[in-house]
C-alpha cells in the first residue's frame, strides 16, 4: 500500500512539471518612428547672369530660382533683396535725347538693375513722355555688373566668368578680336535662342551676355540683343 501511495505521488509531480507554461501577454503597440528632422532651406550663394534671366544658385551650383528679365521690376528686385539681404538705392534717370529713355535704376554696390520706360522725347528734346506699351526691341529689364560679388553672393556667367578674370584669355576662348590698348571692347559670351533674321551680317540675332571694357571700366551686361541695329 505504501509503495502504491508513493508511486501515485510521483506520477502527480511529473504531470505537474510537464504542464505547458502560461504565455506572457505581448504588447500590441508598435514603436513610434522618430520625427524626421526638417532640412533648412537652401541658401543662395551666387547670382548667375544668363542671356534671358538671372539664376539664383546655391553653393553646389544648383539653381534655386530663375528670374526672367521680362518680370515686373518690383517683383524682380524684391527677389534680389531677399537673396542679397539689403535694399538697393533707387535712382531715376530722366533720359537723354535721343536714344536714352527714362530709366529707373536699382543700385547695389557693383550690381545694377535697369528698368527703361517706353515713351518718347517731347519736341523740346529734353522732356521724356511715358507711353503705355511694351519695349519694342528688348526685354523689360537689364542688369549691369561691375563687381565679382554683391553682399555675400558671387556674381558669374553660366560659363563661370567673373569681373576681374583675364579678358585676353576670354577673347581668345570666344574667338573675338581684342585690343587691350583700345578705348572700347565688347566680347559676346553666352547667348539665348535665335530671335529671327539678323540685320547685321555675320552676327546672330539673339540675347547675349556681353562683357565690355571702356577705358578702365569693365562691365557685364545682359540681355544685349545682337544681330539688330544698335544705337
Amino acid at each position: 500500500m505504501r509503495a502504491a501511495i508513493v508511486s501515485a505521488l510521483a506520477i502527480a509531480v511529473l504531470s505537474s512539471c510537464a504542464a505547458s507554461p502560461v504565455a506572457k501577454p505581448q504588447s500590441t503597440s508598435s514603436p513610434q518612428p522618430a520625427s524626421p528632422t526638417a532640412e533648412p532651406p537652401a541658401k543662395v550663394a551666387a547670382i548667375v547672369v544668363a542671356p534671358t534671366m538671372l539664376e539664383l544658385a546655391d553653393a553646389e551650383g544648383r539653381v534655386l530660382k530663375r528670374l526672367s528679365y521680362d518680370l515686373d521690376a518690383v517683383e524682380f528686385t524684391d527677389e534680389l533683396v531677399a537673396a542679397i539681404g539689403s535694399a538697393p538705392e533707387v535712382v531715376e534717370w530722366p533720359g537723354q535725347c535721343c536714344h536714352d529713355p527714362r530709366t529707373t535704376y536699382y543700385r547695389w554696390p557693383g550690381f545694377i538693375v535697369g528698368d527703361d520706360h517706353p515713351g518718347h522725347f517731347a519736341d523740346d528734346l529734353t522732356t521724356w513722355v511715358d507711353e503705355d506699351g511694351p519695349d519694342v526691341r528688348a526685354m523689360n529689364l537689364a542688369v549691369y555688373v561691375k563687381s565679382a560679388s554683391v553682399g555675400e553672393l558671387e556674381i558669374r556667367t553660366p560659363s563661370g566668368f567673373r569681373i576681374g578674370d583675364d579678358l585676353d584669355a576670354l577673347a581668345a576662348e570666344y574667338g573675338v578680336a581684342y585690343d587691350p590698348a583700345g578705348e572700347w571692347a565688347e566680347i559676346p559670351l553666352e547667348h539665348g535662342a535665335e530671335l529671327g533674321p539678323s540685320e547685321v551680317p555675320g552676327e546672330l540675332n539673339a540675347y547675349f551676355v556681353v562683357v565690355t571694357r571702356g577705358g578702365e571700366t569693365i562691365q557685364l551686361k545682359a540681355p544685349e540683343q545682337l544681330g539688330v541695329g544698335r544705337t
